[in-house]
């Protein structure tokens, strides 16, 4: 809002209004995730960005790079928002020392490593997990990852291209106007694209979220054009905010439906003895089904002698244990199937207790697993696993479906099987 105020003193807070009912950010903020607080940072500097390219201040270049500095080190996919300073600097029509544009980029090298200090404190580790993220799988269709996040731009407010119809709007008036700002809003925007198109993940619209800021200034630009008169302000909030806010209001009230994955947790404490052993699909698409005490010492004790930190959290789940539970194994999934870094993926995986049924019962019987749980969130959609899940369906007994109803039921289909061990 008062970037926006910033450009136009008057008028409908048009960008706030966008953002504010943006599906992606509603639905985002549902979640513990980094994105919502990279996007408080990056709303900070790109009003700060605005104070920079019409103000005459020094203190807002230290200002605007330290938020955007905080923004990268809560979410590595800001990154392209280190472009805003120097663009609101070289394009600003008034002429400030360099040395202002040198001592703002100290202040955003200064909120990254505050941000992340174990960079600096354990460079080695730090490092080993970027070169980790390069050996993700990578999607080739580049063509088609470009379409996705021109999609996303497009549709940034909602299900209706209105929004992202303004902002194109907004985008050639500033080109005709006043080509230095548009350079400043629309130079990181490119840079963004540019980045997520060769991304193995960039099509998703969270990875975007630094952007929406400077599409709604966009939008709100092409916006402002529709004039003050109450009638046509009011049908426009209709049409372009309209789509979003039933959108958002659809998402949220998916939270109040009853979910299959509390459905089958129920059932299961419910049904199954404790101390019975179960093997579990991975943890966003399996019911949260509470761990032994025996186990969670079992796994204190691992992790302790391997060096990793995860001890603490079993070592404290064992000492406010409340009894009962069940020895959990989760299934195997490769790096591929989470969509996640290799190294990673066998570091999180060795500490825990995980099984890799790739060639069928045979392991799962190996660890006398009394029960299997399946999603089609999570395991079901691997075909590596598909010999595991024909053997399964043909060896093991089907107890209980739990399956999501539009409209009622939310969640992923969950099936309870039982599996008899041989003898």
């Amino acid at each position: 809002w008062r970037a926006e105020r910033r450009l136009r003193p008057d008028g409908p807070p048009w960008a706030a209004l966008l953002l504010l009912f943006a599906p992606i950010i509603v639905t985002t903020a549902q979640s513990a995730k980094p994105d919502c607080l990279m996007l408080f940072f990056a709303c900070c500097g790109w009003a700060l960005a605005l104070e920079v390219y019409h103000g005459s201040e020094r203190r807002f270049h230290w200002l605007c790079g330290a938020a955007f500095g905080l923004a990268m080190s809560s979410q590595y996919t800001a990154l392209p928002l280190g472009l805003v300073l120097p663009l609101a600097h070289a394009f600003s029509p008034r002429r400030r020392p360099l040395s202002w544009l040198i001592e703002g980029l100290a202040a955003c090298a200064a909120g990254f490593f505050a941000g992340s200090p174990y960079i600096l404190l354990d460079f080695p580790n730090f490092w080993s997990s970027i070169t980790d993220l390069g050996q993700m799988p990578r999607d080739t269709e580049h063509l088609r990852t470009f379409s996705d996040v021109m999609g996303n731009i497009w549709a940034f407010a909602g299900p209706w291209p209105l929004a992202g119809l303004a902002a194109a709007a907004g985008a050639a008036r500033l080109l005709r106007r006043e080509r230095g700002l548009a350079a400043v809003l629309l130079g990181p925007l490119f840079a963004y694209v540019a980045l997520l198109s060769f991304s193995p993940f960039g099509g998703n619209a969270r990875y975007l979220m630094g952007a929406t800021p400077a599409i709604a200034l966009l939008a709100a630009e092409g916006l402002s054009r529709l004039g003050k008169r109450p009638a046509i302000f009011l049908l426009a909030a209709v049409l372009v905010l309209g789509p979003g806010i039933g959108l958002s209001l659809s998402r949220s009230l998916e939270l109040t439906w009853p979910d299959t994955r509390a459905q089958s947790e129920d059932w299961i404490v419910a049904n199954v003895p404790a101390g019975a052993v179960i093997l579990l699909d991975t943890g966003h698409a399996a019911p949260n089904l509470k761990m032994m005490k025996e186990q969670a010492l079992e796994l204190a004790e691992l992790t302790r002698l391997s060096g990793s930190p995860r001890w603490r959290l079993y070592r404290g789940m064992a000492e406010h244990h409340p009894g009962g539970g069940y020895r959990l194994h989760r299934i195997r999934l490769s790096a591929a199937d989470l969509g996640s870094e290799p190294r990673h993926t066998l570091r999180a995986q060795a500490e825990t207790s995980t099984a890799d049924v790739r060639a069928g019962l045979k392991a799962a019987r190996a660890l006398k697993v009394d029960y299997v749980v399946s999603s089609n969130y999570g395991a079901e959609r691997s075909a590596e696993l598909s010999a595991f899940f024909a053997q399964l369906r043909s060896e093991g007994r089907l107890l209980r479906s739990f399956m999501p109803s539009p409209g009622k039921i939310a969640g992923p289909e969950i099936r309870v099987y039982a599996l008899k061990h041989e003898r």
